[in-house]
């Protein structure tokens, strides 16, 4: 419940900052190709993996390994999430 309306208060904070901006223009040409060629790197990079691994083993390891390799962020982010409750650790 308590994660349910931190939640919510960080999507109406990012919905009233975004409906403050003036309409965005849309993206040159150049950045689109750029995204399209990181896209097939990545795409070509899970390819070779699935040849190593089962599909539905590199769905459940790949967040997995990201959440350890960004172990020490996640950690500071929760730590601050729960010094800021009432009822937190110092």
């Amino acid at each position: 419940m308590i994660t349910e309306a931190i939640f919510d208060l960080i999507f109406g904070l990012v919905n009233l900052v975004l409906g403050l901006l003036p309409e965005l223009p849309d993206a040159p040409d150049q950045v689109y190709t750029a995204l399209d060629y990181l896209y097939t790197y990545i795409r070509a990079g899970i390819g070779f993996i699935w040849i190593i691994f089962d599909r539905s083993f590199v769905i459940v390891l790949l967040p997995v390994c990201v959440a350890i390799a960004n172990w020490r962020e996640i950690y500071h982010l929760v730590m601050w999430v729960v010094r800021k409750l009432p009822f937190g650790i110092e």
